[in-house]
């Protein structure tokens, strides 16, 4: 008996160091198949979090078959495509576009039909920074 209580006891403690690691809830893809738009950004230069609401912000576009495309409706020069992969609690979009490509990952919070987008690197931005789209379909 005293084998089987501390059986339990080890089992319920390790569950517990796991919930406090910090690590997210793994991001599964059909969370972000779809169309969402750009909304509003938001970030800090040294001081109070800076919230800005974009207007007629850029799409993005994901497919099950893990491409994407990023359509800019204000400079058409911006317009990526690329391909996307889940790793754990981040999206990694590789963006492609003639002979330039580069990777970014996000650090996703869904809301709903909001997400709200933190950089997960290369670089990370110590104030903050994230920008938050409205699913659209």
């Amino acid at each position: 008996m005293k084998r089987l209580l501390a059986l339990v006891l080890v089992v319920s403690l390790s569950s517990c160091f796991k919930e406090s690691s910090g690590i997210e809830t793994p991001v599964r893809a059909s969370a972000i198949v779809g169309t969402w738009q750009i909304i509003s950004n938001s970030y800090s230069i040294g001081g109070p979090q800076i919230n800005e609401e974009i207007e007629d912000g850029g799409f993005y576009s994901f497919d099950l078959n893990g491409s994407f495309s990023y359509n800019d409706t204000q400079n058409p020069s911006l317009n990526y495509s690329g391909n996307f992969e889940i790793e754990e609690e981040l999206i990694v979009l590789f963006y492609t576009k003639s002979d330039e490509s580069f990777t970014w990952k996000w650090r996703p919070d869904f809301k709903g039909d909001i997400l709200i987008v933190y950089q997960g690197g290369p670089t990370i931005c110590i104030e903050g920074c994230s920008f938050t789209l409205k699913r659209k379909d």
